[in-house]
């Protein structure tokens, strides 16, 4: 009953359905205050972002909690259901651009994708935090993809993802994939570099389990951000996905923070297009950062490169390699790796006018300053 009367009260807004009872409990009072206004955006508490989990919200104890766009709760199956049915019989209104669902399924239960069908304007669609899992995929993977031809934003975070074909999910104007927090292996990824999408321009795939299944990644001349941290990739999997992320010829940002690089031949990564490489926490020895400072010869492009939390050390790092860098304005963020001034300033006479060094302050400057 709570899933027919939210949809309900969407629906009379849009002319769709008839007016219902005017509402007597607090919960009917909240879905009313939520939901009773003409807006192609509704979220849980600003109105601006149309949703679905507005339900679950509703049902705490305080009224209060549906304004507080911070709450996070979950429509059990049957809600969903009850939902998913009312919006199958009274499609949703044309007009909305902007859709967030949050629902807990029950083990193995399929997401009922038909009310996607008719939502030719559709922007934006947030499934995170749905429970979706590769059987689910092949019911509302193929609905995304083929029926909105409008979707440019795909949020599909938090959820159990891992072998599903996410190639199925790329429509003609889709540009943004957030499937972070997923067990995806890098088979999988892979499908999203292979298949034909003109649109796709940012892939978020960080905190998923590329670390299984290791292949390279297809060219791509079409992805421009590519988040990868906290991944799992390791020197052995950087030898097989390193030079494959220096063939996507559109790739303009790089995210590999958070892995463990150790002595991976970093200037393998510098594509043609590379303009800001995060590397951050590794643990980046001196070795593997020469080899980046040795990519660096001529390169006008890669204006941003952050090295902070790594191993790199002074001994065996040769830094005068920086000074071949061609790019100005840029910028390097690095450890504080040089322990005595000298040194530093006999490093910094390397580097080249227009670039900028950043350092962590040194843990024996901290030390000092505490005593």
């Amino acid at each position: 009953m709570i899933g027919q009367l939210i949809a309900d009260q969407i629906l009379e807004r849009h002319g769709r359905a008839r007016p219902i009872r005017a509402p007597t409990t607090r919960l009917e009072r909240a879905l009313h205050d939520m939901y009773g206004q003409t807006v192609r955006r509704m979220t849980d508490g600003d109105v601006e972002s149309m949703l679905l989990n507005g339900l679950a919200v509703a049902q705490t104890s305080s009224s209060n909690a549906v304004a507080n766009s911070s709450a996070l709760a979950y429509m059990t199956q049957q809600q969903y259901n009850e939902m998913a049915a009312a919006f199958t019989a009274h499609p949703l209104p044309e007009s909305l651009e902007h859709l967030t669902v949050r629902a807990r399924l029950e083990g193995g239960s399929s997401l009922e994708a038909t009310f996607l069908f008719a939502l030719p304007c559709l922007q934006t669609l947030d499934l995170s935090y749905c429970s979706l899992n590769d059987s689910t995929f092949t019911t509302i993977g193929p609905a995304i993809g083929q029926r909105l031809p409008r979707l440019e934003t795909l949020i599909m975070a938090r959820n159990r993802l891992r072998e599903a074909p996410l190639c199925d999910l790329l429509g003609p104007a889709l540009r943004r994939v957030d499937l972070s927090y997923n067990p995806i292996n890098c088979a999988s990824a892979a499908t999203l570099f292979g298949a034909d999408s003109a649109a796709l321009a940012e892939v978020d795939l960080q905190h998923t389990f590329l670390a299984d299944c290791v292949r390279e990644f297809p060219p791509s001349n079409r992805i421009a951000t590519l988040h990868l941290g906290g991944c799992g990739i390791s020197d052995a999997v950087f030898g097989v996905l390193g030079p494959s992320l220096a063939r996507q010829t559109a790739l303009q940002t790089l995210n590999l923070s958070r892995n463990a690089l150790d002595s991976s031949p970093l200037g393998a990564l510098i594509g043609p297009a590379l303009a800001s490489l995060d590397l951050s926490c590794n643990p980046i020895t001196s070795r593997s950062a020469s080899s980046l400072l040795a990519g660096l010869d001529g390169n006008a492009v890669l204006a941003r490169i952050d090295l902070r939390n790594t191993s790199i050390a002074a001994r065996g790092l040769e830094f005068e390699r920086i000074r071949l860098w061609r790019a100005s304005p840029a910028v390097l963020e690095m450890p504080h790796c040089f322990m005595d001034d000298e040194t530093l300033w006999r490093m910094m006479a390397f580097v080249p006018v227009g670039v900028e060094v950043r350092m962590e302050r040194m843990e024996a400057e901290r030390m000092r300053i505490c005593d």
